[in-house]
């Protein structure tokens, strides 16, 4: 048998090495921006998770906020010292507090209601859900539900608190802002922020928005009823929610 030879193989040149450098800088460059991009998005900064509740401004830039005045029609909430209806000072001011929304640029206000009644009277729970498919399909940013509160055990309870889903999401800042506001009033003790992980608000657990719950004041104590009752306080409230829900939208928008 003859001898075989052996092919000599060519070694790659040096544009062979470039290229191929070339191809691995932009799959790494390429990387590197996505992730920069996720980092430095809209959704900075990184909020605990708030589950369905997230929070967006349309592409024509409307902030949309929906008021959810507390009640209606045949639930009338709670009932005052002197017979105030929650529902009425709920709606009240709801109403204000739209009217001042209304007048700012790139603002656009849905409300539940705007008169005394029951969105979905067969049962409590269609009337919340249908309080949330408003807010859902309106693709809000941010609802705010207004209530009044109440103690059966002792008439001297009174104070301001709002409620949101958890600590360190968006609806934490957005109840910090109004909370303050309203506490600045001084009409009455500063509760605080609570706090409805557990899921016992409907409302704040069942819709897409930041979504908060506003207790004005307690019905069950005489001075708050009297603020909560007057138009003046009525007024004042709605003024303090406002620039709460501005405070949020000019900080994290």
């Amino acid at each position: 048998m003859g001898r075989r030879t052996k092919r000599s193989r060519k070694k790659p040149s040096k544009r062979f090495y470039v290229f191929v450098g070339i191809i691995l800088l932009t799959i790494i460059g390429t990387f590197i921006i996505k992730n920069a991009k996720i980092n430095l998005g809209q959704d900075a900064p990184a909020f605990a998770d708030e589950s369905n509740n997230t929070s967006y401004i349309d592409d024509d830039n409307v902030f949309t906020v929906v008021i959810d005045p507390g009640h209606g029609g045949d639930d009338s909430g709670t009932i005052g010292i002197n017979g105030e209806l929650e529902k009425d000072i709920n709606l009240n001011v709801a109403l204000e507090l739209g009217k001042l929304l209304e007048k700012k640029e790139n603002i656009k206000v849905v409300y539940t209601r705007t008169e005394d009644k029951a969105l979905d009277p067969s049962s409590q729970k269609a009337d919340l859900q249908a309080r949330c498919d408003i807010s859902n399909n309106a693709g809000a940013d941010i609802f705010v539900s207004i209530h009044s509160n109440f103690d059966k055990v002792s008439k001297n309870t009174r104070g301001i608190e709002t409620w949101c889903m958890v600590p360190g999401a968006r609806g934490d800042v957005l109840a910090k802002a109004i909370q303050k506001e309203l506490a600045d009033l001084g009409y009455s003790k500063d509760r605080g922020i609570k706090y409805s992980s557990d899921g016992e608000l409907y409302v704040i657990k069942n819709t897409d928005a930041v979504a908060v719950l506003v207790e004005l004041g307690f019905l069950s104590n005489e001075s708050d009823t009297r603020f909560l009752a007057s138009k003046d306080g009525q007024k004042k409230m709605a003024n303090a929610i406002a620039k709460g829900i501005l405070s949020y939208k000019d900080k994290l928008h």
